[in-house]
């Protein structure tokens, strides 16, 4: 109160003032929104300038003649021109806006807004001319923002009314348009082609969203998202799919029930498109037609939670939750991650998407997957279909596709989720939704009522005033109370907190009357009754004009008026007297301020102002804007007892307590007297401050009296403290091995709070008291140790202060310590893909860190498993020499040389490919064409096919096929038998061949030019083969015939057969080189059959020339076509295992010449000319002449060559007269 005295003169009274300005929101490089509806942006500052400081000053003149004062005081209130941006515009306009906590709008704010159209004109409000830009296509606001007296720009938020209003529902957008938006708008989306997205599933999903309500306004939280995440968010939150077809993006809502809304009904199409039964499915390799699949338990959530921005609430976060009550009472309660749907702004429309959320993941836990035909390849996501299969039980089910994929072999696999009618609809009801109000905590708190001020008895509250107050509104919350003794220079003396009990007396009273009824300026405070010894200790004291008294029962009589009954009068030394009605009365408790006035302070006038606030305690009253209200103090003598009494324990050194007090300035002090628990600690001293030691811990009552220079001692002022003289106990233990050092034990704790902690002890053992110290004193919180065996380890710790006392009790934490280290986790067997000779062998590494390696086995357990190999790698590799059942063991192995238990799995590893599939026979005139399905084994390079009974004894047709389909030409009507084996990247067959049977029938005739029986013709050379009686004939097979199913009757052959001759293991025969007499482009094909056991083969492999001179490499033989005159070939030979050799019965090679015409037109003179045919012919053709002309005719002259033939023109009368002909030469 130093600035409240002084007489005459001048005081002056100056603000802060602000050096600078600051900004909160502004950041350079920032994405610019686009607001899609309406929802609040908080802005980013794009420009400033013109900080402007307002000096305001005011004088205050009080007193008259040479006392006459002047209080001039200066305050500093800030102005700044600020550029906000917003968003993309063009915007509709901008609706609340939050300045901090306040709700106000643009014009209150003295804010412009500029909406963001291309070439908008520049805000004209700056000095700097080059300074103001367009900011075309930049929604924004500016002004002249007032700060008041603060350098920083308050926090402002806008509701934006952005894009696409006009599409919904004037608020929020139309979900449909807004993904057309962020497709194809050039501007403010990515800038596809309006193709992009199919026209008649973006109408439906428009109606749709318009139906059911389900308008969006893109959140501020979406800025910098990839645009594809964007628009799956707004498909899930409108119960839609969305997938890419025919070179679109179509869009499906999900919903299975008709909706009307909005003015428009939108109805689905609940017809299934195909009822799919075994005869449309393609089975699986398993044979499998569906394959069903039912979502786990975990999986399917019946609380789904949606968290959206209210609009209701000022755009605040809240969240929705929808149960499955009947899943619920089966299931109990499975709730699912709060869905985080910021599009979404209104309670009602996220309660209905976290309906159909959790009504999809309870009842649509039911897919199937299956494979069809190219012929259903119009099949898309969304659309229904009926299933039937009697293995699993299914008669024309609902389901709707939800995923398409074409595999590479044309099939298309599909999986669907059964459909249920109702299960992706909401409910028919709505939530309601009541516009709740933002917190505004600038209500203004009116004024206070006239205060009413007294004074206290000296008995209890010594030289102090009180001061009781209420407000005239409803945010009134309370009052700063203010003292000047000048009514100029004010200072803060107390704080008023809710509304004092306080009024006038209702009715008069007597001296000796024991009843009141008073009236309470505020009628919502209340007084309550007590009982009688309650009322005798004297715990409601009310002061009545000068007057104390108390009272017993109080009975309220109507709004803030009670009957006070029980009264006692003339309490503290007062005098019961009578008193008038309207006399003021007051009930003292804590909601009254209280002031204590010096001694110079009695006779004096004392003015108070009274500021209120509302509620909130916030928007405080001008000084300025309240009135004063005077009091004059005419206390009594005050007491001597010391101030300001303070006892604290040194920081430093808790045993010792520091004890402090004010001077005394009433009375003329010889010194003062110190008291502990009503025992003299300090019989007398002229300091005001003692330090006392303590041993133990306590509560204590300290006492200070003073003492005059008369040696009167005045009353004790106290004070009550709890000394604690022990440090607290220590917190936080924990230990924990080093993960690169398994042996290293780290103990750490919390630091025990005391600036007296000089260390602390740890000890290691069951108990304290039997454990042995393992570090005496550690002026840190952490040590560590070495550990040379598993185990559990316990250790204790305590602290000690300076005084060398310790905690009151040890604390210790328990650790259970491996020096091995941990296994690895998630080991996987797989064969590679691509090669399925290689298996892949994975896992997570071990959680230690000191692990150098992994050892690898194959076994049932660790001591009998094949070692595999080590690695310091989490993978290997294992080439497989065969198929073999795995069961694979990891361990680690660490630094000591220790390894983890080993982590186990198991797996069949196939190296063989599968069986091929769908292998057919077809004959095509000469030729079989044989097809079957590709393998879909990503390892399979190529196929090969042989001819015959058994896969070991069959004639090799192809080998390295790589396509699924070959043509083989055939020379003999016979039964044919194909057998077909996969091959894979390393090298191995399928275990079992697929086989194909025909026999053809009629072939066509050829033109066979050269055929040579060898066997018959037993010509050529011999390299260890010879020509012998055939071992196998009727003569020498004993049983019958049908005994030998294994032996086909044309293989047998005749009398005499190829093979290797005595002795021989091997050989080779070799044919005499055929001479065609000249070039033909002709087909070569074999009769050929062999009789062979398992492990010999036959080959046989051919080479031609053209010339005789140059010859091409030999090749196996495959029936072929192909240019040349000059043929050999020749028998390849060898024995297996077997004591029986290979034999060759039936070696025919046929040379065909394909079927040739040649045609043309051309003059003849007169007198006929020779024509060409322009290919030479193995015999003359058929030649056919036509000529021109009804009355002429083309003749042959003498027979027809092989390259050419004469020709003339005659006409009906014989005579040559020449002419056009048009011939065509037909032969081989």
């Amino acid at each position: 109160m130093a600035g409240l005295f002084g007489s005459g003169g001048t005081t002056y009274i100056e603000g802060n003032r602000i050096g600078e300005f600051q900004i909160n929101a502004s950041s350079y490089g920032a994405d610019v929104p686009v607001v899609f509806g309406t929802t609040r942006v908080a802005g980013n500052v794009i420009d400033w300038s013109e900080f402007t400081e307002h000096e305001t000053k005011t004088e205050q003149r009080a007193g008259k003649g040479g006392g006459r004062h002047t209080t001039v005081t200066t305050t500093y209130n800030y102005t700044v021109k600020t550029l906000i941006g917003l968003c993309e515009g063009t915007i509709s306009g901008v609706g609340k806006v939050w300045r901090g906590t306040d709700i106000t709008t643009l014009s209150a704010c003295r804010l412009s807004l500029f909406r963001g159209g291309m070439g908008q004109a520049p805000w004209t409000g700056m000095k700097d001319a080059a300074r103001r830009l367009p900011y075309s296509a930049l929604a924004y606001v500016a002004g002249d923002v007032d700060l008041n007296g603060s350098g920083t720009l308050p926090t402002f938020n806008f509701e934006v009314k952005g894009l696409l209003l006009s599409s919904g529902d004037g608020i929020d957008a139309n979900p449909a348009d807004v993904i057309e938006a962020i497709v194809s708008d050039s501007r403010v989306g990515v800038g596809l082609p309006a193709s992009t997205i199919d026209p008649d599933s973006l109408d439906d999903y428009r109606a749709f969203c318009t139906a059911a309500d389900l308008y969006i306004s893109t959140p501020p939280d979406v800025e910098g998202t990839e645009a594809y995440k964007l628009i799956n968010s707004i498909l899930e939150a409108t119960n839609s799919i969305g997938f890419w077809s025919q070179n679109k993006l179509k869009i499906v809502p999900m919903r299975d029930e008709a909706v009307t809304g909005n003015g428009v009904t939108w109805r689905p199409d609940m017809t299934p498109l195909y009822d799919l039964d075994e005869n449309d499915f393609l089975p699986s390799d398993d044979g499998a037609l569906v394959v069903f699949e039912r979502a786990a338990d975990a999986e399917s959530c019946n609380e789904i939670t949606v968290e959206f921005l209210n609009r209701a609430n000022g755009y605040e976060k809240e969240t929705v939750s929808f149960q499955i009550l009947s899943d619920i009472s089966k299931r109990g309660l499975r709730p699912a991650g709060t869905r985080q749907l910021h599009f979404l702004h209104t309670k009602k429309r996220a309660s209905h998407v976290a309906e159909q959320l959790a009504m999809k993941s309870v009842f649509a836990r039911n897919r199937y997957k299956f494979h069809l035909a190219w012929t259903y390849c119009l099949l898309e996501p969304g659309d229904l279909v009926t299933l039937t299969d009697k293995v699993l039980g299914l008669r024309r089910a609902l389901a709707r596709i939800v995923r398409v994929t074409e595999a590479a072999d044309g099939e298309l696999e599909l999986e669907a989720e059964a459909a249920s009618i109702g299960t992706s609809s909401p409910a028919r009801y709505d939530v309601d939704e009541d516009e709740r109000s933002t917190l505004n905590t600038n209500l203004d708190p009116g004024n206070v009522r006239p205060p009413l001020m007294f004074e206290l008895p000296q008995e209890t509250n010594p030289g102090e005033m009180a001061i009781a107050a209420s407000g005239e509104s409803e945010n009134w919350g309370g009052a700063l109370v203010w003292a000047s003794f000048d009514g100029v220079a004010y200072e803060q003396i107390a704080d008023i907190q809710g509304a004092c009990r306080y009024g006038t007396l209702f009715e008069s009273c007597t001296a000796a009357a024991t009843t009141l009824i008073v009236q309470l300026a505020e009628p919502k405070t209340q007084l309550i009754s007590v009982s009688t010894v309650g009322a005798e200790a004297n715990i409601t004291p009310c002061w009545l004009d000068g007057e104390w008294v108390n009272y017993e029962t109080a009975t309220l009589l109507s709004s803030g008026r009670y009957r006070l009954e029980g009264c006692r009068r003339g309490l503290y030394g007062t005098k019961a007297k009578a008193h008038a009605a309207g006399a003021p009365f007051a009930r003292h408790d804590n909601s009254v301020a209280t002031y204590k006035y010096r001694l110079e302070d009695l006779g004096r006038t004392m003015f108070l102002k009274l500021t209120s606030y509302n509620y909130f305690m916030s928007n405080v009253q001008s000084m300025a804007d309240v009135d004063p209200y005077a009091f004059n103090v005419d206390g009594r003598i005050l007491d001597a007892s010391p101030g300001g009494l303070t006892v604290v324990q040194d920081a430093s050194d808790r045993s010792r307590i520091i004890v402090s007090w004010d001077p005394v300035t009433a009375v003329q002090p010889r010194g003062y007297r110190v008291y502990v628990d009503n025992a003299v600690a300090v019989r007398e001293t002229a300091d005001t401050k003692v330090a006392l030691t303590r041993t133990a811990s306590k509560t204590i009552v300290v006492g200070v009296s003073t003492i005059d220079v008369t040696g009167a001692e005045s009353a004790a002022s106290t004070v009550t403290l709890h000394v604690a003289v022990e440090p607290e106990d220590v917190q936080g233990l924990a230990v924990s091995q080093y993960p690169d050092e398994r042996t290293r034990v780290k103990l750490s704790w919390d630091t025990v709070p005391g600036a007296d902690i000089a260390y602390y002890e740890v000890r290691e053992g069951h108990s304290w008291e039997s454990a042995a110290v393992v570090c005496a004193k550690s002026l840190l919180t952490h040590v560590d140790f070495h550990i040379v065996e598993p185990g559990d380890y316990t250790y204790w710790v305590v602290a000690y202060t300076v005084g060398g006392v310790r905690s009151l009790h040890p604390q210790s934490v328990t650790g259970v310590f491996s020096l091995a280290p941990a296994p690895p986790t998630g080991l996987t067997i797989a064969q590679d893909g691509n090669d399925r000779t290689k298996l892949l062998i994975s896992w997570t590494a071990s959680a230690s860190t000191d692990v150098i390696g992994y050892e690898v086995r194959d076994g049932l357990t660790w001591t009998t498993a094949v070692p595999l190999g080590a690695t310091n790698d989490t993978n290997m590799t294992i080439v497989l020499a065969a198929s073999h059942d795995y069961r694979i063991l990891v361990r680690a192995k660490n630094r000591l040389g220790l390894c983890s238990d080993a982590a186990t799995t198991a797996c069949s590893a196939r190296v063989e490919p599968a069986r091929v599939t769908g292998f057919q026979a077809t004959q095509d005139g000469g030729f079989v064409d044989l097809i079957w399905n590709k393998s879909p084994e990503a390892d399979v390079v190529g196929y090969e096919i042989r001819e015959g009974f058994l896969w070991d004894s069959a004639s090799v047709v192809a080998t390295g096929v790589t396509q699924p389909e070959l043509t083989t030409q055939i020379s003999v009507e016979r039964g044919y038998k194909y057998l077909i084996k996969a091959i894979n990247r390393g090298g191995f067959y399928s275990a079992q061949p697929a086989e194909a049977v025909i026999s053809p029938e009629n072939l066509p005739g050829k033109n066979v030019v050269a055929d040579w029986d060898s066997i018959a013709l037993q010509d050529g050379s011999h390299d260890g083969t010879c020509f012998v009686e055939n071992p196998i004939t009727f003569a020498t097979l004993p049983g019958r015939f049908s005994d030998y199913t294994g032996v086909r009757f044309v293989d047998v052959g005749g009398e005499t057969v190829l093979s290797l001759a005595e002795a021989a293991t091997s050989g080779i025969w070799t044919s005499p080189v055929r001479d065609l007499l000249r070039m033909v482009s002709a087909d070569l094909s074999v009769d050929f059959m062999t009789q062979k056991v398992a492990g010999s083969f036959v080959t046989l492999e051919y080479r031609i020339s053209r010339d005789g001179a140059a010859w091409s490499e030999w090749r196996i033989f495959l029936p072929h076509r192909e240019r040349f005159r000059y043929l050999q070939y020749r028998l390849t030979l060898r024995q297996g295992t077997a004591q029986r050799a290979p034999c060759v019965t039936i070696m025919r090679m046929i040379v065909d010449m394909p079927d040739v015409v040649k045609a043309g037109r051309v003059e003849i003179p007169v007198g006929g000319t020779a024509i060409d045919y322009g290919f030479e012919y193995a015999i003359p053709p058929t030649l056919v002449i036509t000529a021109d002309g009804a009355t002429r005719q083309g003749r042959i002259v003498g027979e027809p060559g092989v390259s050419s033939a004469a020709v003339r023109v005659i006409d009906n009368s014989g005579a040559d007269v020449g002419g056009i002909v048009n011939w065509t030469a037909y032969g081989y």
